[in-house]
């Protein structure tokens, strides 16, 4: 395929080669020798069409994803006691506490937006 046209365009050709090594059984170097697909592009492409798969399953998951979430009020806390803690109940059962923290907040988002119970 030549570095002219869209990245839809390779996107595809590219998915279909990977599927055609899948289906054809063999190692992926035996596969390149024999179609004369330069191993480096292969495992390239072979990496952004499983990335492109997979966001586009996460994003129609997204789309109809409620999260309910509860504000209960605390007592007002002592001078110098700790600012509290952050809970976080999740849907399979497991609990998630620590010191309440912007940082500590940061980090949680981060590691629940990359994972699943």
């Amino acid at each position: 395929m030549s570095g002219t046209g869209s990245l839809a365009a390779k996107r595809e050709h590219w998915r279909q080669i990977v599927a055609e090594r899948q289906e054809s059984g063999l190692s992926i170097v035996a596969f390149c020798r024999l179609r004369g697909v330069d191993k480096k592009a292969y495992y390239y492409w072979c990496r952004r069409v499983k990335t492109a798969g997979k966001k586009n399953v996460v994003a129609e998951r997204e789309e109809n994803v409620f999260i309910p979430v509860r504000v209960e009020s605390t007592p007002k806390r002592p001078e110098g006691s700790p600012r509290g803690q952050l809970e976080i109940n999740m849907a399979c059962g497991r609990v998630i506490a620590m010191p309440l923290s912007a940082e500590n907040l940061r980090m949680t988002i981060a590691v629940l937006e990359g994972g699943s119970c």
